[in-house]
């Protein structure tokens, strides 16, 4: 593949050149590309080859699992792995800028900042916060519409007497939750079924579970997201858990996945009609408030 033309023209405002990268042919793999989701009214449109790099990214986790922040962005190297054509346009030499400093605005804070520290992106607590808000907010919407219809097949109805609402709801809420996460967290996110170990404890370890995980397999900053944590005894004081993998293994917490899935890969899996039932439930719920 021919490299891609750098043309420098004028800024109409610094009064610097900018770059401008001509000559991506639709011949090229940085022709756009659109892929459109299973799930009814979710799309996902990438421009560049950063849609399509998933499957190479998933073939060396080794490599790219550690290319993340703690909550499963992709830092500057990873994307500079995927794109090395506008890599290469990025690192032109460029004009120092003039040292100027503006006044903030008052009354103006930053909704969110990202920066940059060492060759990785660093995401401030505001943003964490935002997600973990966000998680609980489709965890209530779960709960509202948690039923016996929903529950995993394997579970007596004589388990869930005094249980949390979540008891047998890890799958079919995992399921639901997967392609509502936004389109650069679910690229690099999988289904996961296995076990949660408590050091020293019994708790938890003979019972199967699933949950998601964002990152590479093998990269102990992968974040592990489970609403349905509160059905185990020793995470009872917790509404869900979203943290990285060696986060909770430091807290003698450990998500022991023993297969991973995709989305697609649910349709095959016997959670798929528990989830289209969950999700037909949460439509309809929504349908009718909005009615009233």
């Amino acid at each position: 593949m021919s490299a891609p033309t750098v043309e420098h023209y004028p800024s109409q405002h610094s009064g610097w050149p900018s770059l401008f990268v001509s000559n991506l042919s639709a011949s090229t793999d940085l022709g756009a590309q659109v892929r459109q989701s299973d799930t009814v009214g979710v799309g996902v449109a990438t421009h560049c080859p950063l849609g399509s790099a998933v499957d190479s990214i998933d073939r060396s986790d080794g490599v790219n699992g550690d290319m993340l922040d703690d909550h499963g962005v992709p830092g500057m190297d990873a994307v500079r792995g995927l794109l090395p054509e506008m890599d290469a346009a990025s690192r032109a030499a460029m004009p120092p800028q003039p040292d100027t400093q503006l006044a903030p605005a008052e009354g103006i804070v930053p909704a969110r900042q990202t920066t940059l520290v060492g060759d990785r992106l660093s995401t401030p607590p505001v943003f964490r916060r935002r997600f973990v808000e966000q998680l609980r907010r489709h965890r209530s919407v779960l709960l509202e519409a948690w039923s016996p219809e929903t529950v995993y097949p394997g579970t007596d109805a004589m388990q869930l007497t005094d249980q949390p609402a979540s008891k047998g709801q890890c799958g079919v809420s995992s399921a639901w939750l997967l392609p509502r996460l936004s389109w650069l967290r679910r690229f690099r996110a999988t289904y996961c079924v296995g076990y949660v170990v408590f050091e020293g404890r019994d708790s938890g370890s003979d019972v199967l579970h699933c949950w998601i995980e964002i990152g590479g397999t093998r990269s102990g900053r992968r974040l592990v997201i489970d609403l349905t944590c509160d059905q185990f005894d020793d995470l009872s004081d917790r509404d869900l858990v979203c943290e990285p993998y060696k986060t909770l293994v430091n807290q003698s917490i450990e998500y022991r996945a023993g297969s991973r899935m995709r989305f697609n890969d649910l349709r095959h899996d016997p959670v798929w009609h528990r989830y289209e039932r969950l999700d037909a439930d949460i439509r309809h719920s929504t349908q009718q408030r909005l009615a009233l």
